[in-house]
């Protein structure tokens, strides 16, 4: 099997350049899964190979937050994913070119009678395995640089821009683009007549709602950048001309997932215009729930309420919770008294948690730094009786995912580092836990803190 071909890493993607210029809409969710499923392909894998994917994976390698919500969009994720399709165009050995519209998975398996399973079962379909199994041309990039784009829309971006880096400059259909990043969304009849839905026919608002948000999180966040020209065909904006470049400096932010378009139907107008007024807040899903569950005066009165008391200068922790509870009182104005009650006593049940989770946090602070303190003792220990066991360490650290070690770098200057030092501090302890039997016992009194903390929240 040619070496190229060969499953690089954990954390490696490689994906065939049709599918990468291919059309299809997926949900972050559903991406993630997709891209799990790559990472987990083995080139020398047989043709009906059946994956087994463990949340748990997913949420490690997406560095996802591990409350159970995220296991139920996962699962719920899976199951959404066997419904989409994707498009891409098929050429066969006589020249003849076909458009292939297939589904991306064939089966989910999910257990329904005895103990659950910790894992969802998938296979491709059958379709995409040529494209998955036997690379020819294909893109490669690192899970790192994925992790922290917000949406779908973004991702797609970077992965198409990925793969013609080393090219620099290419001129994409505007049309066609917004096809392959599913911002126009094809689907086909029962007779197989293909018709598409365009969510943004206008330049302006897809420069506006994904270029510009695109272009601001792959520059930051990725191995490249890029800056784009619009392409006129008279007056009328007809392609957009990508320039990509290597990106030298990575600076990393704090990224929201960003709100998903909102269909111009009945609902989704009432929607739009309330996610206007609270989507620093709010997610969509939640006000679609208000959209289907209350009368659209009910929900606007709670929201200028909830928007008043902001101007006032009141103070609301959680103001999503906020809305949700005004959103569904049905008659605002007469329990507004009883409301302000209940506020003022909630306001003093938050000031004595608040004051409880200083005392906590203050506790924490002194256990870490005792707990530092054993660790230190229980390393040196070791070290004196094995001498070897600190060089051993600290190459293992060196080659350890999350250290951050700086080949460039002297190795007092990586031990400076956090990062790396505390991955240093946790290989000895992996390979003589019989020093560190105290440091154990903290280490529970430390975790058990923190989950009061957390409660106090």
């Amino acid at each position: 099997m040619p070496e190229h071909l060969k499953r690089a890493s954990n954390s490696r993607i490689q994906k065939s350049n049709l599918l990468v210029d291919a059309r299809y809409k997926l949900t972050m969710w559903e991406t993630r899964i997709f891209i799990k499923m790559i990472m987990m392909i083995d080139h020398s894998d047989e043709d009906n190979k059946e994956y087994h994917i463990y949340p748990r994976d997913i949420i490690d390698d997406f560095q996802l937050y591990t409350d159970k919500s995220a296991y139920r969009y996962i699962r719920e994720a899976a199951d959404s994913l066997r419904t989409r399709s994707i498009t891409f165009p098929e050429t066969t050995e006589n020249g003849d070119v076909y458009e292939v519209n297939t589904s991306i998975l064939t089966v989910t398996k999910k257990k329904i009678k005895g103990k659950p399973d910790a894992f969802i079962k998938v296979k491709f379909a059958a379709e995409l395995k040529p494209y998955l199994l036997e690379l020819k041309e294909y893109t490669s990039y690192d899970l790192k640089y994925i992790l922290r784009l917000p949406n779908s829309y973004a991702f797609r971006m970077y992965e198409i821009l990925k793969s013609f880096e080393f090219r620099k400059k290419k001129t994409i259909d505007f049309q066609e683009l917004k096809e392959m990043i599913g911002a126009a969304e094809i689907t086909f009849d029962e007779s197989g007549v293909k018709e598409i839905k365009d969510l943004y026919p206008l330049f302006g608002s897809f420069k506006q709602k994904i270029l510009n948000k695109a272009q601001k999180h792959i520059n930051n966040n990725t191995d490249i950048r890029f800056d784009f020209e619009p392409v006129k065909s008279g007056r009328k904006i007809t392609a957009i001309t990508f320039m990509v470049n290597k990106n030298e400096v990575i600076e990393l932010e704090d990224v929201t997932p960003e709100l998903p378009f909102i269909d111009p139907n009945d609902e989704d107008r009432l929607v739009n215009s309330f996610l206007q007024q609270v989507g620093e807040w709010v997610v969509a899903s939640t006000v679609r729930k208000w959209v289907q569950q209350y009368p659209p005066a009910q929900i606007q009165q709670g929201i200028t309420y909830t928007l008043n008391k902001l101007k006032a200068g009141d103070k609301i922790k959680n103001v999503g919770g906020y809305l949700q509870k005004m959103v569904s009182t049905s008659d605002l104005v007469d329990t507004a008294g009883k409301k302000l009650q209940e506020e003022k006593a909630a306001k003093k049940k938050a000031e004595e948690r608040a004051a409880k989770r200083e005392e906590m946090r203050a506790l924490e602070t002194r256990l870490n730094e005792t707990l530092r303190e054993k660790t230190d003792e229980a390393c040196r220990a070791v070290f004196e009786k094995h001498p070897d066991a600190k060089e051993n360490a600290f190459e293992t650290a060196k080659k350890r995912r999350g250290s951050s070690y700086k080949a460039d770098l002297t190795n007092a200057e990586n031990m400076a580092n956090p990062a790396f030092r505390a991955i240093f501090k946790l290989i000895v302890q992996e390979r003589f836990p019989e020093q560190f039997a105290g440091v154990a016992d903290l280490k529970k009194e430390v975790s058990k803190v923190r989950s009061a903390i957390s409660r106090l929240k």
